[in-house]
């Protein structure tokens, strides 16, 4: 389909997942990516052979698109609903809903997996490493008394806190030197107070923030 604005033309197409009535759901690995059932992707990443990575979060999964246009499961298990997604490192790798993914510089691949049980270890970042295995980068820690990610000092090892509320909807990470991830956090901490911060996780793996407050949500600040 083409699109015409201020005399740009855009072609738009379809490159994954099946238009047909009714045909949402988890299949199509294997095959073409445009016949493959998804169900609520959330996000997309693409890497830098023109892979498509697909937040498939209703089904719990992770999805690859190839640039030959065949899609595949990266990473998770499907269960059967957003309902029944649950966050287990180990040994089957399933992960739980993933709100949003991000490439990293060396090919590593960023999820915000959110436990649909709320929790408070199985809402996390999880890191997929080029060589295949998952492993906890950020939340998970401690108990539901445990502070939240957004709300800690700088400094602080993020795998010692946890992530609140719906876990994060946003990842970014930053161009080569850097490579930091940058991540969203809001929600109310143990005291029922509100906040809304962006953190970025160095290369020292520690926290620090770098936008919003840690005691009020709001628009305010400019200049």
């Amino acid at each position: 389909e083409e699109l015409e604005k201020n005399g740009i033309v855009a072609t738009v197409e379809t490159v994954a997942g099946s238009t047909a009535p009714q045909q949402g759901g988890y299949f199509g690995d294997g095959g073409k990516a445009t016949a493959a059932g998804l169900d609520t992707p959330l996000d997309v990443a693409v890497g830098p052979d023109g892979s498509l990575y697909i937040a498939d979060a209703s089904n719990c999964v992770i999805r690859k698109v190839d640039p030959a246009g065949t899609i595949s499961t990266l990473v998770g298990v499907p269960r059967g609903g957003a309902s029944n997604c649950k966050q287990v490192t180990h040994p089957n790798a399933t992960i739980g809903r993933p709100n949003a993914i991000a490439l990293g510089c060396d090919g590593s691949l960023y999820i915000a997996s959110r436990s649909w049980i709320h929790a408070p270890d199985e809402t996390v970042i999880l890191r997929y490493a080029p060589q295949g295995y998952l492993e906890r980068y950020a939340g998970g820690g401690g108990n539901a008394t445990t502070p939240c990610i957004g709300t800690v000092d700088d400094g602080e090892d993020p795998l010692d806190y946890r992530l609140c509320g719906n876990g994060t909807y946003g990842l970014a990470v930053a161009p080569s030197p850097s490579c930091d991830l940058y991540l969203s956090a809001e929600g109310h901490d143990n005291y029922g107070q509100g906040y809304a911060t962006v953190m970025r996780i160095g290369a020292d793996r520690r926290l620090h923030r770098v936008a919003g407050s840690t005691t009020q949500v709001g628009y305010a600040g400019d200049g």
